[in-house]
């Protein structure tokens, strides 16, 4: 009776270990797939900042070429002021050319 009752003592003890092996390697599977999926966010937070600033660096390329565009136009707007105070100013010089020539001509 009693080696009876060791070897059912033995098999259970036996039972028991497999089952907590069972057990610990379930919640090791569980732990890794939450430390994979942490290091996975982090791994896309990075991503994501690097996608950010790169749109950044593309706003800021289309923003500096208005302004560049806006540069050009004003410096033509300046040249063409230039062009017509330039004709005024011929036709001021030939208007009194005219004068100076009425005077002679009276004299």
């Amino acid at each position: 009776m009693y080696k009876g009752f060791e070897r059912r003592r033995r098999r259970k003890n036996e039972n028991n270990n497999i089952n907590n092996n069972i057990n610990n390697n379930i919640n090791n599977n569980i732990n890794n797939n939450i430390n994979n999926n942490i290091n996975n966010n982090i791994n896309n937070n990075i991503n994501n900042n690097i996608n950010n600033n790169n749109n950044n660096n593309i706003n800021n390329n289309i923003n500096n070429n208005i302004n560049n565009n806006n540069n050009i136009n004003n410096n033509i707007n300046v040249s063409n002021n230039n062009i017509s105070n330039n004709i005024s100013n011929k036709n001021n010089i030939s208007s009194n050319n005219n004068i100076i020539n009425c005077h002679r001509t009276r004299q």
